[in-house]
């Protein structure tokens, strides 16, 4: 009789180059699955973290909303200064119920710039916590730990996270634009502390490759200090043509831009 089917090959039958084309299907329906897990992972982080980032901008939002309502800048209280003058400063009473570690607000010309500032131990805690102190990828506006609450130190720090929606100082790159620049009124940014009122001349605008040493708080002596304001005002996009001394307090403001990989920082002088 005719066998009409062919007995089915044994594995250790197989050649080489049969083995190959054997295996090759398995192979490649294995590597599909596994990308197709993967692409689903990150679809679904990328879809839990766009959520959450919007949520945290909401609830910032919000936040901001509550401590407008709850400050009034058209009112002050004199304070007396100790020296025998009596000074009309912003009044911080419902900020500081708020949150106890308020040490200032500052507001900039020509941007969204216009929070509340405050202070913890380290540098850490305000990069992912709230006004209110919960959680949050928005952080808030922050004074470098290592300075002094009452703006007395030679270089004075404030952080902030650059937002894509506006939030926090992500318009500080508004000053790098020209059109900021041109407008004088922009120049000078205000801030109010529960003890006075300072402003300050804007001198250096830039962005630079992540660093610290615009950061620095402590210099040597008089030399040292000349040395950073020299170089800050060489880095500047702009000429401000303010002269500064080593007998100015500086205030700089600082955030990240470019996925962290670069900063952007405004020196400005105290004018009082």
């Amino acid at each position: 009789m005719i066998k009409l089917f062919k007995k089915e090959k044994n594995l250790n039958e197989i050649d080489d180059e049969e083995k190959y084309h054997y295996n090759t299907p398995k192979k490649k329906f294995s590597y599909l699955h596994v990308i197709r897990l993967i692409a689903i992972a990150i679809f679904i982080y990328s879809l839990i973290y766009i959520l959450m980032w919007q949520n945290d901008n909401a609830q910032t939002t919000k936040m901001m909303r509550e401590i407008y309502s709850s400050v009034d800048f058209t009112k002050t209280i004199s304070l007396d200064t100790g020296d025998g003058s009596v000074a009309d400063v912003l009044d911080f009473t419902n900020l500081l119920k708020k949150n106890k570690e308020t040490v200032a607000w500052i507001k900039v010309n020509g941007t969204n710039i216009d929070y509340p500032v405050v202070a913890h131990k380290d540098n850490d805690y305000y990069l992912n916590h709230s006004f209110n102190n919960t959680k949050n990828s928005a952080g808030w506006i922050f004074l470098d730990s290592s300075n002094s609450k009452k703006f007395t130190d030679k270089n004075t720090v404030i952080y902030g996270h650059n937002r894509k929606n506006g939030a926090m100082f992500s318009t500080l790159e508004n000053t790098l634009n020209k059109s900021w620049f041109s407008k004088d009124n922009n120049k000078v940014l205000t801030l109010y502390t529960p003890e006075k009122t300072y402003h300050y001349q804007v001198f250096s605008v830039y962005k630079i490759k992540a660093e610290t040493y615009h950061s620095t708080t402590d210099f040597k002596d008089e030399k040292d200090y000349q040395k950073f304001i020299n170089k800050m005002i060489k880095r500047s996009k702009f000429d401000f043509k303010v002269d500064v001394t080593t007998s100015d307090k500086i205030l700089t403001l600082s955030t990240c831009a470019d996925n962290k990989y670069y900063r952007i920082v405004l020196h400005a002088k105290a004018l009082n």
